[in-house]
């Protein structure tokens, strides 16, 4: 069963690319922003899109701190999936968000960030029934 990632970010140049480089081993249902995700999330609940997400994958600044809202909804009101949700974010370690990450206690992928960082991330996070991704040295095209 190949994962399925929600992948949120605002960056149409950059969600270009991350399609392009999480698609190597992942089903990828991308959005632009804290609403479209909730909006995707509350779809799969209900059973109006196949399949749950296995990842959500959201950038940090989107626009300002919805990156942590989305994460604090997720907390909130998809507990399990909050488990296998990660952070990317440009800003160095110590940045801006730094203290909001940290309470946050979910893994943050630092961009740019290579296809094997991603995928050995989501192996780690999902299940063994689930983690059928495809080998992280074949999906970086290195």
């Amino acid at each position: 069963m190949t994962p399925r990632v929600l992948l949120v970010d605002d960056d149409p140049a950059l969600r270009r690319a991350l399609v392009r480089l999480l698609s190597l081993g992942a089903d990828v249902t991308v959005v632009e922003s804290r609403e479209r995700a909730e909006q995707q999330l509350a779809l799969h609940e209900a059973g109006h899109e196949t399949g749950a997400f296995d990842v959500v994958l959201s950038d940090v600044d989107l626009g300002g701190d919805d990156g942590l809202a989305l994460a604090a909804h997720v907390q909130r009101a998809h507990p399990a999936l909050y488990e296998r949700f990660v952070l990317m974010t440009c800003e160095p370690e110590g940045g801006r968000f730094a203290e909001a990450l940290e309470t946050l206690g979910r893994p943050v992928l630092r961009k740019p960030f290579t296809a094997a960082e991603f995928f050995e991330l989501a192996e780690r996070l999902l299940s063994p029934a689930t983690a059928t991704i495809g080998s992280p040295a074949t999906a970086t095209g290195d």
